[in-house]
């Protein structure tokens, strides 16, 4: 199947509403259409976990500021640190209209990948947001990762 990426937006009801965003279509045409359950539980998954490496587990981004903070150490950006002020900040704004369930409480916290899975199932969620931000690897990994990303 090929997808293709048309200038529109889909409101709630399905309808176009404007051509701010895009919207992936696999057609020649952009379609909309009212989701068949209304959007109530978003599940929020704070990528990585500076401590997990310990049990094998990708630590995520690490760089460095210029600013001294408590937490995370001075001089230290950490992605799981970063990661759980988004997931939180989020859930802030969006708990009037939506129930915002996070896969893990603490930065400090280190689920595997299928115990957030089960997190975001057992709360019902209709969507699944795993959060990341990125920085160029120093070694030729993947020098073009920058910036944030959404899953």
């Amino acid at each position: 199947m090929v997808f293709s990426v048309k200038r529109g937006f889909c409101d709630g009801s399905g309808a176009i509403e404007s051509t701010r965003d895009y919207v992936f279509t696999n057609s020649n045409v952009l379609t909309c259409r009212a989701p068949e359950k209304p959007l109530k539980i978003i599940a929020i998954d704070p990528g990585h976990g500076f401590k997990c490496a310990a049990l094998g587990m990708p630590p995520g981004a690490i760089g460095v500021t210029d600013f001294p903070t408590n937490n995370p150490p001075p001089g230290l950006l950490q992605e799981d640190e970063l990661t759980m002020a988004i997931a939180r900040e989020f859930q802030r704004l969006a708990s009037s209209k939506y129930t915002v369930v996070l896969t893990k409480n603490s930065a400090n916290t280190c689920p595997t990948y299928e115990e957030r899975g089960i997190e975001a199932k057992k709360a019902k969620a209709h969507v699944f947001v795993s959060i990341h931000i990125n920085r160029p690897n120093p070694i030729p990994f993947n020098p073009f990762a920058n910036g944030t990303s959404a899953i």
